[in-house]
């Protein structure tokens, strides 16, 4: 079983804007929003646009690793993201639709590891003064990993990415979400 440790709130545009540095966001990333209102209405098609299978070559490319997918709406609840039945449902079926996480997010923010959080069937949360003790089932993080690997194939081909570079984004994303790289 895994155990990460995280702060409270992240993930929420309204912690996640005080998180990141104006030179992330105008250099290296940018913020996808997803609203409360998308989220309570299965609304997938704005998020499914960010490396969707009919993209360009240059908008793959833009999107490769830069994006931090933020959630607004929920500022007035304590919960975390992964806490929130229709924020996890939301992502699992993002996730069975177009599993496009390991290949557009950015690692620069806790974003990726929110939505594997949320896509992970068993997790389970404890509270501890300013932390958050998260435990995943044993194939959590790894079968979040596995079960996006083609869709990030085809999207490093579809871009023209070579199989190395794309062999070596796939090993930061396993160091970022703490999985063995050998599964690369």
């Amino acid at each position: 079983m895994n155990n990460l440790l995280i702060s409270p709130g992240m993930g929420k545009i309204e912690t996640l804007q005080n998180g990141i540095t104006d030179s992330q966001l105008r250099y290296n990333s940018f913020v996808h929003v997803i609203t409360r209102n998308e989220i309570e209405n299965f609304a997938l098609s704005r998020l499914l646009k960010v490396a969707a299978p009919d993209c360009s070559k240059i908008q793959l490319n833009k999107s490769r690793g830069k994006v931090i997918f933020a959630v607004a709406g929920y500022k007035d609840t304590d919960a975390e993201l992964c806490q929130i039945d229709e924020v996890r449902r939301f992502f699992q079926v993002a996730h069975s639709t177009w599993p496009h996480w390991l290949y557009s997010c950015s690692t620069a923010t806790s974003c990726l590891m929110n939505i594997a959080l949320c896509v992970c069937s068993k997790v389970t949360t404890i509270r501890h003064e300013n932390s958050l003790a998260v435990y995943v089932g044993d194939d959590g993080l790894t079968g979040f990993f596995h079960s996006s690997l083609s869709a990030v194939a085809w999207l490093h081909t579809r871009a023209g990415i070579s199989r190395q570079a794309g062999v070596k984004q796939l090993q930061r994303v396993a160091r970022y979400l703490e999985i063995s790289e050998t599964l690369v």
